[in-house]
C-alpha cells in the first residue's frame, strides 16, 4: 500500500536503464498509472510501446563493459556485450514534454494501466505459459518421437544383455556345480548299505 501511494504522488516514471531483462519496476508503475519513459531495448519491449507508454528511441548501442575485462590471457573467453546508448538529449525533451502535457500523461497512464492489468494478470500469464509449452511439445515432437524409440531399443539392449550375463553366471555356477560332482564321483571308493544306512568312503586324493 505505502508502495502504490508513493507511485501516484507522482506524474510519470522514468527508468533510462540501457537496458533490462524484464523490467519489473516499469510494469509495476504502469500498473499504478503512471507513463514510464525507458528505453525501447531489451525486455522491456515485450509490454512497453507507443501509446501506453513514453519510449526512448534506441538507435545505437555501446559496449556494456571494457573490453579488456573480456580477454583472459590474451585470448577473447567471451562474445563482447552490447546494450542501449541512452540519447539524453531525446531524454530532456521528453521530460520537458512531460511537464507541459499533464492532462495528456493521464490519458497514457490510463492506457497503460489498462494494458497491464489485460494482458498480464496471473491467469493471462499462466495461460501464456501453458500454451507456450504445448507449442514446445509440439515442435518437440518428432524429436521426442525419435528419442523415445531410440531409449526403447537401448532398454531393449540393456535388458539382454543383463539376461545374457544372467544365464552366463547360472551356466558358470551349474559347470561349477557339475565339476565338483565329478569330483566326489571320482573319489568315491566303497558305499556299504548293510545296517540300513550309506555309507560312503572316499578314496585319498592323489
Amino acid at each position: 500500500k505505502q508502495w502504490y501511494q508513493r507511485r501516484v504522488r507522482g506524474f510519470f516514471f522514468v527508468l533510462p536503464s540501457h537496458g533490462e531483462g524484464w523490467g519489473r519496476p516499469i510494469m509495476e508503475a504502469m500498473a499504478a498509472g503512471l507513463p514510464a519513459i525507458v528505453p525501447l531495448w531489451s525486455g522491456i519491449t515485450e509490454f512497453v510501446q507507443q501509446g501506453y507508454s513514453i519510449p526512448l528511441t534506441v538507435n545505437e548501442l555501446e559496449l556494456a563493459f571494457p573490453e579488456e575485462f573480456w580477454y583472459l590471457g590474451g585470448k577473447r573467453y567471451k562474445p563482447l556485450h552490447y546494450w542501449a546508448s541512452i540519447n539524453t538529449t531525446e531524454l530532456g525533451e521528453l521530460l520537458t514534454w512531460c511537464h507541459l502535457n499533464r492532462p495528456k500523461l493521464e490519458e497514457i497512464g490510463l492506457r497503460g494501466k489498462e494494458a497491464m492489468f489485460a494482458g498480464f494478470t496471473r491467469e493471462k500469464v499462466a495461460r501464456d505459459v501453458v500454451a507456450r509449452i504445448d507449442e514446445i511439445k509440439a515442435e518437440l515432437q518428432p524429436e521426442l518421437e525419435v528419442w523415445r524409440r531410440r531409449n526403447e531399443q537401448k532398454i531393449k539392449m540393456r535388458d539382454e544383455e543383463r539376461r545374457r550375463q544372467r544365464d552366463k553366471n547360472f551356466q558358470g555356477s551349474l559347470d561349477h556345480l557339475q565339476e565338483q560332482i565329478k569330483v566326489l564321483e571320482d573319489r568315491i571308493k566303497e558305499i556299504d548299505t548293510g545296517d540300513g544306512g550309506v555309507k560312503v568312503t572316499l578314496a585319498e586324493k592323489d
